[in-house]
């Protein structure tokens, strides 16, 4: 009986394993910032097929509003399926506009045209739980690279650090 249960499990278990597909399903959110009158930020989410378990995946493109041509600027996967936080997305100027999601910054300082990706716990020396999914407020970059990350009340009611700068567009972190 023992054998035939655990059987059973493993093939459940490949079932629901092989179902998962990396590539997009069902398109639940959308949305688009328009940097400037050349391009534009648009970020697609799309449920992952899956048998029991709905991931997402969230496809974050630069536009070129001029040709239509759309430029891959970062992709990732998250366990739930939620809406694309749009306050994440930040336009300052014609040239220069940042986002966030989960712990990594992407910034363009051309307008769009190109867009660089930091991982806020690399170079920060902080702890992933620090700026996990509901651990960041809000982040405040400027153009000449500086600017700070702030991080959820809850922290600072226990007495640790609320916030961190940065002096390089968000490539590294560090305490005040």
């Amino acid at each position: 009986m023992k054998k035939h249960s655990t059987i059973f499990l493993l093939a459940f278990t490949l079932l629901v394993f092989s179902s998962c597909q990396d590539i997009p399903g069902r398109t639940f959110d959308t949305f688009e910032k328009e940097i400037n009158r050349d391009y534009s930020i648009n970020v697609t989410a799309y449920k992952v097929n899956c048998f029991i378990i709905c991931d997402a995946n969230y496809l974050i493109e630069s536009v070129n509003n001029i040709n239509g041509y759309r430029k891959e600027i970062y992709t990732f996967r998250n366990d739930d399926p939620n809406k694309i936080p749009a306050k994440n997305f930040i336009v300052k100027s014609k040239n220069f506009a940042y986002f966030w999601m989960r712990w990594e910054i992407g910034v363009t300082t051309n307008g769009g045209e190109s867009w660089k990706i930091f991982n806020i716990l690399e170079g920060s020396k902080i702890e992933d739980t620090v700026v996990n999914y509901g651990q960041i407020e809000r982040i405040n970059i400027y153009e000449d690279g500086s600017g700070k990350i702030f991080f959820s009340k809850y922290k600072k009611e226990k007495g640790e650090f609320y916030y961190l700068e940065t002096n390089d567009f968000g490539k590294t972190w560090q305490k005040p």
